[in-house]
């Protein structure tokens, strides 16, 4: 059993995962674990370069913990190779769409504080404005409103079979409660285009439109 890697030098939310992808791209096996400045911990369960489970702190796991692991703004990497945890029966999308969604976090908040600067430059006075929690974090959020954007996007690589198929997985499973819910959705969704390239394209259209709108 080697030895476990760890920077002891707070990095960014970028950083960190960058260095999750470069491991998973060097096909290891191990946990990663990441402790933030502001005391929650992710841990990646890693076999041969495979994300085959996610969690953060210890109550939210595999769809649950994805949107919360964008509260890390800064944090610590420690690499246990070859020590693998048991694993429950979560489910997770694919290792690379994992990755993706966790890189469109950083790049939706490089592209806001882009936004937010040159408005600033433009504008003669400085309002200070209260920070904004996400909206999959704020209690009056309802997760329905991600329903109509679905549809439609689905609608374009399916047709008007969409609304049909979104109708019928709401009837079985109920509305919207968590991002969890939503995520999941997505990817029983995308199932029914019956084309793996398509059924990529269509995760990360949905996915990168919810994110953007604050949905999730």
């Amino acid at each position: 059993m080697k030895t476990p890697s760890a920077n002891s030098l707070l990095t960014t939310y970028r950083e960190l995962i960058a260095e999750v992808r470069r491991l998973c791209d060097q096909k290891r096996t191990g946990t990663i674990f990441i402790a933030s400045e502001d005391g929650h911990l992710v841990r990646f369960v890693l076999t041969k370069g495979k994300v085959v489970h996610l969690v953060f702190d210890t109550k939210h796991s595999c769809y649950d913990a994805i949107p919360l692991i964008h509260k890390i703004k800064t944090g610590r990497l420690q690499f246990a190779e070859n020590i693998v945890e048991a694993t429950s029966d979560g489910q997770l999308p694919s290792t690379e769409e994992l990755l993706h969604t966790l890189e469109l976090f950083y790049q939706l908040d490089e592209e806001e504080a882009a936004q937010k600067k040159n408005s600033l430059l433009k504008s003669p006075v400085v309002a200070k404005a209260a920070p904004k929690l996400p909206m999959a974090l704020q209690p009056t959020f309802n997760f329905n409103e991600a329903l109509p954007k679905v549809k439609k996007a689905l609608a374009s690589y399916v047709g008007p079979f969409a609304n049909l198929l979104c109708d019928e997985y709401i009837k079985q499973h109920g509305g919207f409660k968590n991002a969890y819910e939503v995520l999941k959705m997505i990817d029983a969704l995308a199932l029914e285009i019956g084309d793996t390239e398509t059924e990529k394209a269509f995760k990360i259209q949905i996915k990168e439109e919810i994110f953007q709108s604050g949905i999730i």
